[in-house]
């Protein structure tokens, strides 16, 4: 999952319209047929975040079904992991949360292995749909969504999605500490300790300059205590990817 392309464009701006057959990679995905979707990659050379003419990636396909293995391959290949599709902005992540109400509980589990795979890949939580809802808030949506389809009480399910989005924050809670106490050392050395493979290095490196920059600004706003600030800043070039 090293090479997911956290800032790559969507898969329709401006450019060749890709050709019809690279469609099928979002029909080999819907399958999960992880040899016809490397097949797909590596000999006719489609690429992991083509989209339909409405912008649905196979990513998101992958994260609708809850198809876990056609979702690494396709995140492993370099698949857009922050994709929005035209429909309603929703990214694979939405798409994960929410599923397919026709087989909601029955993908319910494997869904939920998606959304884990999408975290540790580097998938933004925060991005909105047209609704104006991040992943968070997508969560409490297909609660009131699933009652108006009188598909019952689907709580449960997604106290589970809450979970693994708080397993996710745990794993950088140390990291966290050590930006709260200014110990830009003990940020250096756990960073470069980091080894979890490259793209969970650049969640961390993302979430530390994030954190960074997040207590900056209480500085500034509240007592404006520059020694610390001077620390945090340190930190923010610490490593020296954390500004690339």
């Amino acid at each position: 999952m090293a090479n997911a392309m956290l800032n790559s464009p969507p898969p329709h701006s401006a450019g060749p319209k890709p050709p019809p057959h690279w469609d099928a990679i979002l029909s080999a995905t819907q399958r999960n047929n992880v040899e016809e979707v490397l097949r797909l990659i590596n000999d006719e050379g489609v690429s992991p975040s083509h989209g339909n003419f409405v912008g649905q990636t196979a990513l998101h396909i992958a994260a609708l079904w809850g198809n876990v293995e056609t979702m690494e391959v396709l995140i492993e290949a370099g698949a857009n992991v922050n994709a929005q599709n035209q429909i309603a902005k929703m990214t694979p992540l939405h798409c994960a949360i929410r599923g397919t109400f026709q087989s909601f509980r029955e993908s319910h589990a494997r869904r939920l292995e998606c959304v884990r795979i999408l975290i540790r890949a580097g998938a933004d939580a925060k991005l909105c749909d047209l609704r104006g809802n991040d992943a968070f808030d997508s969560i409490d949506d297909a609660i009131v969504e699933a009652e108006s389809r009188n598909m019952g009480n689907i709580e449960e399910e997604m106290a589970e999605m809450r979970m693994a989005f708080d397993a996710a924050r745990l794993e950088l809670s140390p990291l966290i500490e050590l930006i709260d106490k200014l110990d830009v050392k003990g940020v250096e050395e756990r960073l470069r300790a980091d080894e979890d493979g490259e793209g969970s290095r650049r969640v961390k490196l993302g979430n530390a300059l994030l954190a960074a920059v997040e207590k900056i600004q209480s500085y500034v706003n509240g007592d404006g205590r520059d020694d610390a600030c001077d620390s945090l800043r340190e930190i923010m070039y610490v490593p020296g990817e954390l500004t690339h």
